[in-house]
């Protein structure tokens, strides 16, 4: 089986926890902002109100709203120089899995490169492990990642694993590893994944983009995870992304894959812009929107969820992100891999039908307040016609008046107008509902 020249990726989940950048120990966490220069760089590329949105700089001239204030990355790093190749190099660890329904032990080594957490508006934090595992055998390399992906972490954790991840542990409530990602135990990955041929090959990229045994798509003899021809054509037609032929990507709900040949391929804007501009931003805004869609299933209330709405409509729902083409195409093919449309359109659904509920709560207020002040103007009448009743008694009475007889037909009068109005009212709102 063939191995990767150059593999890299990031787990990426939304933290479980409330975590706020003054909890984290500065002694082991480094916060990143761009230089002036880099600021300066990126915002030459892409529409400067992306570049506030998702990242911090140095330099005066970055002046950001207040929604977008709590935007911070900060980073645990295990990158050192190699004295021998001068290279960073980061934490070496291997771990045993297994992979096939007959369950094959492997050892799997990979290198920990950073551990890092983006913090975003709303409270919403995200995590994402970075690591390099180049060199791997590619069968065995979907075989990881589809494990690394559903975070089963005791099934593979040890010592050294556990000691690299505690930076990260330590701010979790539980003090598990296992929990750290909310709502499931379950990540997504962006990878990028390059191999000795000349072009991407499209079988290939499905299978590590679905964590597919290697080779299951042209099996002779079907496997169980030999995709239909009708769902392999609808992935790579619907799902795909090419512009160049030294490159392919394919975008699924749970991952973003980068297949590269040897040859014309540049890895650094997959690292510095399209991780942390693009797919970040997609995930930001999957997670917003999985959260507040979530809450409304749950019937749980949010406040001021409209206003919520309009800032993220002004500061991240929106498609053109840069002058250029290709991060727009990513973009659109990232947000429509993770169903970010159809999240965006629920939450709309949701705050339309939650207005029309506030309105016609309003409505029926409205309709209290006028029904008691009719009620409040309906006794007073009685009493009013109460009393002229009985000066009409007086009136007509040909003996002695008698105070009794009088104060007996007034509160009699009074007794039935009351009964005959509190029937009105009551009919009245029975027909409502």
């Amino acid at each position: 089986m063939a191995n990767t020249i150059y593999s890299h990726a990031f787990l990426v989940g939304s933290f479980n926890g409330e975590l706020k950048p003054e909890q984290l120990d500065t002694n082991s966490w480094n916060l990143v902002k761009l230089t002036e220069t880099e600021y300066k760089d990126r915002i030459s590329d892409y529409y400067q109100s992306l570049i506030d949105s998702m990242v911090e700089a140095e330099t005066v001239k970055q002046k950001r709203p207040a929604f977008l204030n709590d935007v911070h990355h900060y980073a645990h790093s295990f990158l050192t120089t190699d004295n021998g190749s001068g290279k960073l190099v980061g934490k070496t660890v291997t771990i045993g899995l297994t992979k096939g329904k007959d369950k094959i032990p492997f050892d799997y080594t990979f290198s920990l490169c950073n551990l890092h957490l983006y913090f975003f508006p709303l409270d919403i934090v995200l995590v994402a492990i970075e690591f390099d595992d180049s060199g791997n055998d590619l069968d065995d390399l979907t075989a990881a990642h589809h494990s690394l992906v559903n975070w089963k972490f005791k099934e593979f954790t040890n010592e050294k694993l556990d000691s690299a991840l505690a930076p990260l542990t330590l701010l979790l409530e539980s003090k598990d590893i296992a929990d750290l990602v909310t709502d499931g135990n379950n990540l997504k990955i962006f990878q990028i994944v390059q191999t000795e041929d000349t072009e991407p090959a499209c079988d290939l990229l499905f299978e590590i983009a679905t964590f597919s045994p290697v080779g299951a798509v042209m099996a002779m003899n079907k496997q169980a995870l030999t995709p239909s021809e009708d769902y392999y054509n609808y992935v790579l037609q619907n799902n795909s992304v090419s512009a160049f032929y030294s490159w392919r990507a394919l975008a699924l709900v749970d991952s973003f894959t980068v297949l590269a040949g040897e040859k014309d391929f540049s890895i650094w804007p997959q690292l510095n812009h399209y991780f942390p501009l693009i797919y970040l931003r997609c995930i930001f805004e999957k997670t917003y929107c999985f959260i507040r869609n979530n809450a409304y299933r749950m019937n749980r209330s949010v406040k001021n969820l409209s206003e919520e709405l309009s800032d993220m409509e002004k500061y991240y729902f929106y498609d053109n992100i840069t002058y250029n083409f290709l991060p727009n195409m990513l973009y659109q093919a990232m947000a429509k891999g993770l169903g970010i449309k159809e999240e965006r359109e629920e939450l709309s659904k949701q705050i339309k039908e939650r207005i029309k509920q506030e309105n016609e709560k309003e409505k029926e207020k409205e309709e209290n307040r006028r029904d008691i002040i009719t009620l409040f103007l309906s006794i007073f009448a009685v009493f009013s016609i109460a009393w002229d009743l009985c000066s009409i008694i007086k009136d007509a009475y040909t003996g002695d008046y008698d105070h009794e007889t009088a104060f007996v037909i007034f509160w009699s009068a009074i007794g039935v107008i009351l009964v005959l109005a509190a029937y009105i009212f009551i009919i009245k709102k029975y027909a409502k509902k």
